[in-house]
């Protein structure tokens, strides 16, 4: 049991010489001004203690707060120190603050303020704030994207080397950049969000960084209104703002153009908008340009920001129309060589040009039309434009031109060449089109009348126009073989002749759908197929007019017509396949088809026609046999009729049909 009671014993006592010792271990603690260097106090506390008195006083100061960071941006919050520690203190003198503390920066809403070089400032001071000892404020409306900083500046744009605040004097806050991430830079301020903001800067007289700026959103920030001055500020003009080259406004568009001679080896510019003080340049800086002239355009937008990149080339004078590539404008660039004009070296321009029928548009009457242009990179300003007289676009029919321009006099002289003899071929096709047109309107009403054989008169008519044209053009289209064929064809497919679908939806109503068939054949030019399906057309009128071969005919050659029909439609399909892009070789196919049907055809007829006339031999026999019968029985029976007067084929429809040399059969319906 003693034993038990020692050994408690001496654990107590350990534990209190541990407590005593630990008692006694100290940490360092140095405080230092708030210019970082100047040591004002250095004491010990026990560890695990924290400081709350740092046993200075600055006579004339109070004592603003106690910092971690020599840059007195993080405060000591009072936790318990564990080992030797540096504190940085802040005075705040009680001296006031009489700066004309001022804001100055590139301003979406204040184009004018220009970093401070408007004057006087009174719209730019930050004033006062009642009650509150070396505070002031401002409200203003600010835009994303806005840079600024607070600095006393003096008359003639005279900076303070010391009064200026930056991004290292604000206050962390969601609308505005600034704190120890842009610690020791110096970066302008910058806005993150629109609105209208009261900025709150409280300063100290003699301590440059103890000055702060905090920033209050108030509301939304009222529309912003945008000035433009647009200038080159360039290397090879030394940088000099008296030597910038000022660009002008195109037009009412945001754009803006202008020319300088870089006389540099190598150099560099950039865009500046004065009323703004906004910088555009490339994406990686600068604009690279070597010696030389150059033509520069700069696009930007309603807001004051790039729209695209710079364009900075050589330009030239071209000549841009409904030639070449038809861009106008955006022919004006290097790459358009065909159609670039070369220096007379007299101030004149000029290019000897060929134009052809690819030149050529509708909306100019079948002519080209074209103008001559100053400008690069696919841009020309409005001033540099050269056309008639009355600014109007040139018009010329394809041939051989030499085309002058003389920018001085604002002058495009265009000297004829040879005339190129395909203009007539075009020609040509115009009235032809325009004949087509004027037969839509002679044949449409045909398609109500109850005979259509003035229908198919104009028909045969408009085909016949087509056949004359094709071979006027054939003879005319020596130096461009198949071209003109190609454009009558293309002309024929856009289904103008002969009233296109309107004419027939109205002949399948009213006429039927042989004549529809023979029309439709007929506007993709597939003249064989249509003179068969014409000619079935052409028997079933016969035969519903009385004519006795063609009854028979209906009746014993149905089937030959139906296999004529379905030879045609099939010869159309592949006929239709071919202008699909399958080659030639299946028009051909089809061709040779329809031609085989016709044979077919044809040897069929001879062979009714053979059958029809043996019947009708056989007919005359019988009817010359009852005409002897009936002569003999004359002479013995005075009462017995006379032998009959021979008629004319054919009798009755029913002796026709109960006499002929072959059955009856049900007529098939095309």
């Amino acid at each position: 049991m003693k034993k038990a009671l020692s050994i408690l014993l001496a654990l107590v006592l350990c534990l209190c010489c541990c407590a005593a010792l630990a008692e006694g271990e100290k940490v360092k603690i140095t405080i230092v001004d708030s210019d970082g260097v100047t040591v004002l106090n250095e004491f010990e506390i026990a560890k695990g203690e924290a400081v709350t008195d740092i046993g200075y006083v600055k006579e004339g100061y109070v004592l603003q707060g106690v910092y971690v960071t020599p840059a007195l941006l993080r405060a000591y919050d009072g936790k318990p120190i564990q080992k030797d520690t540096t504190l940085f203190v802040a005075w705040q003198s009680a001296m006031a603050d009489e700066r004309p503390w001022m804001l100055a920066g590139s301003l979406t809403g204040y184009p004018d303020n220009a970093w401070g070089k408007v004057w006087p400032q009174d719209n730019y001071r930050l004033q006062p704030v009642e009650g509150q000892f070396n505070t002031f404020a401002i409200d203003v409306n600010l835009y994303a994207g806005d840079e600024f900083k607070i600095a006393v500046i003096g008359e003639g744009y005279a900076w303070s080397e010391v009064d200026s605040l930056d991004s290292r004097n604000v206050v962390k806050s969601e609308y505005m950049t600034g704190g120890e991430d842009a610690f020791d830079t110096g970066a302008n301020i910058k806005v993150l969000q629109d609105g209208f903001y009261r900025l709150t800067l409280t300063t100290d007289a003699e301590t440059i960084s103890l000055c702060k700026i905090s920033a209050e959103r108030l509301g939304d920030a009222a529309a912003a209104e945008y000035s433009f001055d647009l200038q080159v500020h360039a290397s090879f003009l030394g940088w000099d703002v008296e030597q910038n080259v000022k660009l002008q406004q195109n037009g009412s568009d945001y754009v803006w153009y202008g020319k300088f001679d870089c006389n540099d080896d190598e150099g560099e510019f950039g865009v500046k908008n004065y009323a703004s003080d906004a910088w555009f340049a490339a994406p990686d800086g600068n604009i690279k340009v070597n010696r030389g002239h150059y033509m520069v355009f700069v696009k930007l937008t309603e807001d004051n920001k790039l729209a695209a990149p710079i364009v900075c080339e050589t330009p030239a004078y071209y000549v841009v129309g409904t030639c070449g590539n038809g861009g106008w404008a955006a022919d004006a660039n290097a790459e358009n060589e065909a159609y670039k004009m070369a220096n007379n070296g007299d101030g004149t321009y000029s290019l000897k040009v060929s134009f052809t029928d690819k030149d050529t548009a509708e909306w100019a009457g079948g002519k080209v039309a074209f103008k001559c242009v100053y400008g690069c990179g696919g841009n020309v300003a409005n001033e540099y434009w050269f056309g008639t007289e009355n600014g109007d676009n040139i018009l010329v029919a394809p041939g051989e031109y030499t085309i002058t321009l003389n920018p001085a006099e604002k002058t495009v002289t265009v000297k004829e060449g040879k005339t190129i003899q395909r203009s007539g071929r075009r020609q040509l096709l115009s009235v032809s089109r325009s004949a087509f047109i004027y037969f839509n309107k002679c044949i449409l009403p045909f398609a109500h009348d109850e005979s259509h054989a003035g229908f198919l008169f104009s028909v045969a008519f408009s085909q016949c126009f087509i056949c004359f044209s094709l071979a006027i053009v054939m003879i005319m289209d020596r130096g461009h073989p198949g071209s003109g064929i190609i454009e009558i064809k293309d002309l024929l497919l856009e289904r103008r002749i002969l009233g296109g679908k309107k004419l027939l939806e109205r002949v399948r109503k009213r006429e039927g759908a042989f004549l529809a068939r023979f029309i439709q054949l007929h506007l993709h030019g597939n003249v064989g197929a249509g003179a068969h399906h014409a000619r079935a057309q052409a028997n079933q009128d016969h035969v519903e007019r009385g004519g006795q071969q063609q009854r028979l005919r209906r009746a014993h050659g149905s089937q030959r017509n139906a296999r004529v029909i379905r030879a045609v439609s099939a010869a159309h399909s592949r006929n239709g396949q071919a202008r699909s892009g399958e080659g030639i070789e299946p028009i051909k196919k089809s061709q040779l088809g329809a031609q085989a049907a016709a044979q077919h055809h044809q040897q069929n007829r001879h062979q009714w026609k053979g059958n029809l006339q043996a019947a009708q031999a056989l007919r005359q026999r019988a009817d010359a046999a009852r005409d002897q019968e009936c002569v003999n029985k004359s002479h013995s029976n005075p009462t017995f009729p006379r032998a009959r007067q021979p008629r004319p084929w054919p009798r009755q429809a029913s002796d026709r049909i109960r006499e002929s040399p072959h059955p009856p059969r049900q007529a098939s319906q095309f």
